[in-house]
């Protein structure tokens, strides 16, 4: 069983275990990307920006309209209550 704080990586002999901690300190990343980017990537993430920007304006729209009928249930039904 491999613990949450460990990772590990196929070799020729198997399998070798080394924690994050080592992998991060140990200099062996560069920084690059794994996967190359393609000469779409810019398009589709601009779309994917563009999907989530559309989909946050909906949630706080539908957020905003919600709130405000239950703040108008809230006082009709505290109206009735108190009178």
């Amino acid at each position: 069983m491999v613990s949450i704080l460990s990772c590990r990586m196929e070799t020729s002999g198997g399998f070798n275990e080394r924690s994050v901690e080592q992998r991060a300190t140990s200099g062996d990343y560069d920084g690059t990307p794994a996967i190359a980017r393609d000469a779409d990537f810019g398009i589709r993430w601009a779309a994917w920006l563009a999907r989530g920007r559309a989909h946050d304006r909906r949630v706080r729209r539908r957020l905003l309209v919600s709130a405000g009928l239950l703040v108008l249930a809230a006082a009709l039904v505290y109206g009735f209550v108190r009178s």
